[in-house]
């Protein structure tokens, strides 16, 4: 029983050790006024800025460009070969492209060159696959992109002609216009 208490005791001991209070109050008197001023921690007044804190705003800093860029959570690559200008391309806008699109061999399976049009469709329609919707995300008018597209955001399983199943495709995009 002894035991127990004791055991009880010390673990009462960690757990109001751990809860404490950290703030600190500091009192700056100046040209005869006081000013009371609250620290959350003061171990990290003295060594600068609070590592946890800078380390926070780096991921939000990153993820906020990501989002920018349009890319999401997943292995779809984005490289801007040429930056375009105007108002960043978001869901619900209708886009005019020229695209290329070859397999990881260099082996083209469409143009829309070829084709002697643009291509247009409306971001977020559903009408493109998941690669091209996330892709042009945040694109401006008169940039050019790479997309590398991996299976699961392109045609998946699916054996389409000149796309074999499970194929990763790469696409270069020219943003020609949007509305």
């Amino acid at each position: 029983m002894r035991t127990l208490l004791l055991a009880a005791l010390c673990i009462l001991v960690i757990c109001m050790t751990g809860c404490r209070n950290n703030k600190v109050e500091s009192v700056e008197i100046n040209k005869g006024e006081a000013e009371v001023t609250r620290t959350e921690d003061a171990m990290y007044e003295k060594a600068g800025e609070n590592p946890f804190q800078s380390d926070f705003r780096q991921k939000q800093e990153d993820i906020q460009k990501a989002l920018e860029k349009g890319v999401a959570a997943s292995r779809l690559k984005i490289e801007d070969l040429k930056e375009g200008t105007g108002d960043p391309v978001k869901d619900g806008d209708t886009v005019k492209v020229h695209y290329r699109g070859t397999l990881e061999n260099g082996e083209e399976f469409d143009s829309s060159y070829k084709h002697g049009k643009p291509f247009g469709f409306t971001v977020g329609s559903g009408s493109v696959i998941k690669g091209w919707k996330q892709g042009l995300l945040g694109m401006k008018v008169g940039g050019k992109r790479r997309l590398t597209v991996p299976p699961d955001m392109a045609y998946g399983d699916n054996d389409l002609p000149g796309i074999p199943p499970n194929s990763t495709l790469i696409f270069e995009i020219e943003l020609l216009g949007r509305e």
